[in-house]
């Protein structure tokens, strides 16, 4: 097997904002049990108890698109063992590389490499303010949802009815989702450890990303929930040499998923530049 020598090149963080273009919902926990409550929680930040989106849900569903898309062989074969569509983990192909495997086996920890993608938590606009106990800022998501739904709201209760197929009975349910036109700040952490292959995994990035806009974040898809989109899209670089001077640092304005795809050859400029450099 071929050995990778994989050396540290330097970070790109993507930043921006995932609007919801319809309500979405991603499922919390249901504290207590009330008469006529809600069925299905939204997860709430502890602190805020404002919605957010969990890096790890958005990560998940990123990677979930992308295996389908390029036909990993977790996607052929279900797991032997649970019989499920897992996670592919054979190490090799770019999915196995950009979000990483849980496996074991050495081997195939080592045709992996360092995971090279980190999604952060997605929070509101506006979270920031209340977080520090301020009044969030006037056109930022906070602010309109309290001037829509009341103080320290952030979601919307919608009733649904599920039809028993065999006696035709409505079985009423209160699903709570994040209004359509909510925004939150996203960021993604590309590591890059080889200048000469890791490209791929930055169009992999967008292309999952353009997957997730085609389909769907969170619970109900099929009937109209968590329809989403990236705007306002920044691309930073951060070569190694920035870590160690401050300098050299770049940065590039995108706006939409695929005005980052278009971008993809112009940005990897950059790590052959950085590259170069630290040769130097």
């Amino acid at each position: 097997m071929a050995q990778h020598n994989f050396c540290f090149q330097g970070k790109f963080i993507i930043s921006g904002i995932l609007e919801c273009v319809t309500g979405t919902r991603i499922g919390g926990t249901q504290e207590k049990f009330e008469i006529g409550g809600i069925d299905n929680p939204v997860i709430k930040d502890p602190l805020t108890d404002l919605p957010y989106i969990p890096g790890s849900s958005l990560k998940g569903k990123l990677r979930h698109l992308l295996e389908w898309a390029i036909n990993t062989k977790a996607v052929q074969v279900p797991h032997p063992k649970h019989n499920v569509f897992t996670a592919c983990h054979c190490g090799e192909c770019v999915a196995c590389r950009l979000f990483g495997v849980a496996s074991d086996d050495s081997q195939v920890r080592l045709k992996a490499g360092p995971t090279r993608l980190t999604v952060r938590d997605a929070f509101p606009t506006g979270y920031e303010a209340v977080l520090k106990g301020e009044e969030p800022p006037e056109g930022t998501t906070v602010y309109r949802w309290w001037e829509m739904l009341g103080e320290g709201i952030g979601t919307e209760l919608k009733s649904e009815n599920f039809i028993n197929r065999l006696t035709a009975e409505a079985n009423p349910r209160t699903m709570e989702r994040v209004p359509a036109g909510s925004e939150f700040q996203v960021e993604f952490v590309l590591d890059v450890y080889d200048a000469n292959s890791d490209e791929e995994l930055l169009k992999a990035l967008a292309e999952a990303m353009k997957l997730l806009e085609h389909s769907a974040l969170g619970g109900s898809g099929s009937r109209g929930y968590g329809r989403v989109r990236f705007k306002d899209l920044k691309v930073k670089w951060f070569p190694v040499t920035y870590y160690q001077t401050g300098e050299g640092s770049k940065e590039c304005a995108v706006g939409t998923v695929d005005g980052l795809r278009e971008k993809v050859g112009e940005l990897w400029k950059w790590v052959g530049d950085g590259a170069k450099g630290s040769e130097g």
